[in-house]
């Protein structure tokens, strides 16, 4: 149950977008760090955690940018049957405190509403993890993949699909 309302929470988060990505993704993650002395080095550990499970079960090569886009083509293709772990499994909700960070993520830059509405898209059913993995695949570029937001976006992504697959 806490995990599917870290996901819950996390997509509330999604809908927002921002004015400048690596600005906005700043200003998140200070945020975090300023609402939790220790949110910053959990969400590290928790990322590079889940980093290693993708490489131990070769859904990723490496932390790259490169790695993320073909880990979103296998989302977008359902070829990542192997993630069998939730990245909210290494998060507890109340182990960050997201409160009043999601105004940082607010209007302005086109990939942010691209990746809004995408997310939407997904909450409000009208679209499939599958399809929205596509379309991100195609709006990201490697270099995205150094803004924290972008790693935590892709980790919803497998997160929904696994939960979706287990029924959890």
């Amino acid at each position: 149950m806490k995990t599917v309302n870290f996901l819950l929470y996390f997509f509330l988060l999604l809908t927002y977008a921002c004015n400048d990505s690596a600005k906005a993704n700043a200003l998140f993650i200070d945020c975090l760090n300023s609402n939790n002395i220790h949110s910053e080095e959990h969400l590290k550990n928790a990322i590079y955690s889940y980093e290693l499970y993708l490489l131990s079960i070769g859904e990723i090569k490496d932390n790259s940018g490169e790695s993320y886009l073909k880990l979103l083509r296998s989302l977008a293709d359902n070829k990542t049957t192997n993630i069998k772990e939730p990245f909210s499994k290494n998060i507890s909700p109340f182990s960050i405190d997201f409160k009043g960070c999601g105004k940082h993520l607010s209007a302005g830059d086109n990939k942010m509403k691209q990746v809004k509405k995408l997310v939407s898209s997904l909450s409000n059913k009208k679209s499939n993890i599958h399809s929205i993995s596509d379309k991100l695949y195609y709006i990201l570029n490697k270099d995205d993949f150094e803004i924290v937001f972008f790693k935590l976006v892709t980790f919803t992504l497998i997160d929904y699909n696994v939960l979706k697959i287990t029924n959890l």
